[in-house]
């Protein structure tokens, strides 16, 4: 797609530019000389009204799209070289946008004569325009008239529209004095020092980098390697203190973290290698190693920017999954729907006044946004249809990283030296527990069910009411969710030092953790059962998460118990664990056997299997499939964690096999025979014999299946 800007200067074109303004799909403009091979259809023009003695304003009033090539060359008999194109209006302003208004917009300038002039204006009717120039403008029309959002949505790709609404350098209207505007030139200039000192430590590192893992453990990284890495690298800018600079220049981890996971999922998508990741991986390591960073939990905004918090909402909802019955179930939100949604965040009308959702973690706050949702001002009816969306959304964010509405009587919490709790009673669950089993066996799709059992909440009928009971558990803070990964650690967990961001001066303080809150929630609440559910327990280095947590969660030494124990934190906190907190692991057996779980974890925790259940699956076909699979993989591995779960055939038919073996099925397998092509082989000819799918080999890449062709 090509942008283009066009100028009506001819004073007797007052017809023609009324049919602009008025939004006219059959719009015939002559005169025009050039460009004649670039203009193609669908390409996209900027139209500018100038002029001198015209009737109408000055400026920028709207995009148009072309219908018809370029035609009637030579109608013109004073000039055999002009041509005719015809053209819709898909963007109309109420009122021009000047060529003043542009100065705040730097990549407006120079602009086919849409923004301001630097350069000198050659005199030509329409000229061509960069992709960062369009978006440039299309950015101060939307700025200008926010109802044009949907249209631009639907006008443009993904990846268009995240440059349009995301990040965009812009000239700030501020002023400053003299030493203000030395000391900000002397920050940079020290920044642009560490960047250059911090990768030539960093080549230094990798050069002794020894690796641990794999048929090199214990020897360097080829020179190759180390080549390819510290190149890539330096290619990587980012806006660091708002200008660009290569990753070099950044040291927060969190963030290396979030660009890890990017690259790798980029890569995973396109079946590409893993350099661009491990290069982001090793730095990341360098990081941690020399300035003893670690990732910030994504639970822990409650020192965040609501810039911050908004980029890990965003992150978020990229390792989402569509679910039933969308007809894009299983797959990831486009970045479409994700930008939309949190342009409609960033603008939602709060009752304080406030504008960005992202400045509140309040659970409670957003339902209440739910039930009544706010409009956003200047947006049409179906623009502000798909605000409880987003919310929704955001709170999904929140619950799942560990946010509960204000709890009011935190601020009167006890320590466990100041309460006096009895033995508990009622011992029909476990006090630790890990439920287990394959992939897609719904390990975490229990636990909501099994947190209402254990707060002795009536279990509703249907899963929407399920889940409704559930979130209401975690608005109260009787519930909470939270994930482990291989960066969580002791200080988002049980208790760390934040930076104080209300003090003057560099400054800490100290932060509880996830569980430390809904711990000291239940010592003080002797009436309710509470809980947290961690995902994927087997993830994290449980010694490191736990700390003194290892001993404490003991059924004997909850507090309470005949054994209570309680532990004295580094900040000098009393801390012991009730005895009606229960807690809830889920671990993917596939991913890490239950034998190599940590020994002093396994000792003190109770183990639930969730095996493959064929009678969940409707589908009788789907059925005969998902068991002779699971029986060919029993045999073939000789192990009960190596198998298929039941979601992936769940609510599904035989005419979706295809897209459940190649989105789900076939990846599972080549991990599994560790990428033994002709051992998935033949797991898919024993599961799929007689059934009309063909396995084909195209040699390069993997597997796949599809329909026999009638």
């Amino acid at each position: 797609m090509g942008f283009f800007a066009l100028k009506i200067s001819d004073p007797s074109s007052v017809g023609l530019v009324n049919e602009i303004k008025a939004g006219s799909d059959n719009l015939t403009i002559q005169q025009l000389n050039q460009l004649e091979n670039e203009l193609v259809v669908g390409s996209k023009i900027f139209i500018q009204l100038g002029g001198d003695k015209v009737s109408w304003d000055k400026g920028l009033i709207g995009l148009a799209e072309v219908t018809k090539a370029p035609f009637d060359k030579g109608y013109d008999p004073n000039s055999s070289r002009n041509f005719k194109l015809g053209l819709k209006m898909v963007l109309v302003l109420d009122s021009v946008i000047k060529r003043e208004e542009f100065k705040y917009y730097e990549k407006a300038y120079d602009a086919g004569g849409i923004g301001p002039n630097t350069k000198g204006e050659q005199n030509q009717a329409i000229k061509a325009l960069t992709d960062e120039q369009a978006c440039t403008i299309i950015r101060a029309m939307v700025d200008k008239k926010h109802s044009l959002e949907g249209k631009i949505n639907e006008l443009f790709d993904a990846e268009l529209c995240n440059n349009i609404f995301g990040k965009m350098q812009c000239l700030k209207k501020y002023y400053v004095t003299y030493e203000e505007a030395k000391r900000d030139e002397l920050k940079h200039q020290d920044l642009n020092r560490f960047e250059e000192q911090n990768k030539n430590d960093f080549i230094v590192w990798l050069k002794n980098y020894i690796q641990t893992k794999g048929p090199n453990a214990g020897q360097p990284h080829s020179q190759g390697t180390q080549d390819t890495y510290i190149a890539f690298l330096s290619n990587y800018m980012l806006d660091v203190a708002g200008a660009d600079h290569t990753i070099f220049a950044c040291i927060d981890t969190n963030i290396l973290e979030n660009l890890y996971q990017m690259e790798y999922a980029s890569e995973s998508n396109s079946n590409g290698n893993n350099r661009k990741s491990s290069a982001i991986k090793k730095y990341k390591d360098y990081v941690e190693e020399k300035f003893g960073v670690t990732v910030d939990s994504v639970g822990e905004t409650d020192t965040l920017s609501p810039q911050e918090n908004e980029k890990r909402f965003i992150q978020w909802y990229k390792n989402q999954i569509i679910p039933e019955p969308d007809s894009n179930a299983g797959s990831h939100y486009s970045e479409k729907t994700i930008m939309i949604d949190v342009r409609h965040l960033r603008r939602i009308p709060f009752p304080n006044g406030t504008t960005s959702v992202f400045l509140t973690k309040d659970v409670g706050l957003i339902d209440k946004l739910i039930d009544n949702p706010p409009q956003i001002a200047e947006e049409s009816d179906a623009v502000n249809s798909s605000v409880p969306r987003a919310l929704k959304k955001y709170r999904d964010y929140l619950l799942d990283t560990g946010f509960t509405a204000d709890v009011e009587d935190e601020e009167v919490m006890k320590n466990c030296l100041e309460i006096e709790r009895h033995p508990r009673l009622d011992k029909s669950f476990p006090l630790n527990v890990i439920i287990y089993g394959a992939p897609g066996t719904g390990k975490t799709y229990g636990t909501a069910e099994y947190a209402l059992k254990i707060t002795g909440t009536q279990i509703p009928d249907g899963r929407k009411a399920v889940m409704k009971a559930y979130n209401d558990l975690i608005r109260k803070g009787q519930v909470v969710f939270t994930t482990f990964h291989q960066s969580y650690g002791y200080e988002e967990f049980i208790q760390g030092l934040r930076p104080d961001t209300t003090s003057d001066k560099m400054a800490f303080k100290t932060v509880d953790g996830v569980f430390k809150r809904i711990a000291d929630r239940a010592l003080n609440d002797d009436q309710n059962n509470y809980v947290i559910i961690i995902d994927e327990i087997n993830r994290a280095n449980i010694s490191k998460v736990f700390g003194e947590l290892i001993t404490l969660v003991e059924d004997d030494k909850r507090w309470g118990e005949v054994n209570e124990t309680c532990a004295t934190l580094q900040s000098g906190d009393v801390f012991a664990v009730p005895n009606n907190l229960y807690i809830v692991g889920t671990m993917n057996s596939a991913d890490k056997s239950i034998s190599l779980i940590d020994a002093a974890l396994r000792r003190r925790f109770s183990f639930i299997e969730r095996r493959p259940d064929a009678n969940l699956i409707a589908d009788q076909t789907l059925k005969s499939v998902f068991t002779k699979l699971n029986l060919h993989l029993t045999d073939a591995l000789g192990s009960a964690d190596l198998l298929i779960g039941h979601s992936y055939f769940m609510s599904k038919t035989a005419d979706d096999l295809p897209a459940i073996f190649n989105g789900n099925i076939i990846p599972l397998l080549y991990e599994y025979f560790y990428d033994n092509k002709k051992s998935v082989l033949k797991a898919l000819g024993d599961a799929l014999e007689g059934l009309g799918i063909e396995v084909i080999d195209d040699k390069i890449g993997r597997l796949y299946v599809q329909k026999k062709a009638e």
